[in-house]
């Protein structure tokens, strides 16, 4: 059975989430690019390049923004999709947890710099 490409839109959309599938794959790459930090360089990185490193992941999986801040750094990055960080690829989200624990590890505030 041939099934019209409407169905077939409508069925990757609820196995993706709702996502358009054109979206995960162009966000997956620039996700990917935005993970070009080594994770063992990062404990050599400042408060401030950490924080960064991860929001420029963040706005790059289209994650929205969190602070002030965050929406100034990257206000140039495309529209975000979703508060929620499970949107973004497993890999990513355990490059955030590393980060995150380098961040803790250093005792790198929320505003620390």
């Amino acid at each position: 059975m041939v099934w019209p490409r409407a169905v077939l839109a409508g069925v990757a959309l609820i196995i993706l989430g709702g996502m358009p599938q054109n979206i995960v794959l162009a966000q997956s790459a620039e996700v990917y690019r935005a993970m070009k930090t080594p994770v063992v360089a990062l404990p050599s990185k400042s408060c401030r390049q950490l924080w960064y490193i991860e929001h420029r992941l963040l706005a790059a999986g289209r994650i929205c923004p969190s602070s002030e801040r965050a929406e100034r750094a990257f206000r140039s990055a495309k529209s975000c999709i979703s508060s929620d960080e499970r949107v973004l690829p497993g890999k990513a989200r355990d490059y955030l947890g590393k980060i995150r624990q380098v961040r803790r590890d250093k005792a790198c505030g929320a505003g620390a710099f």
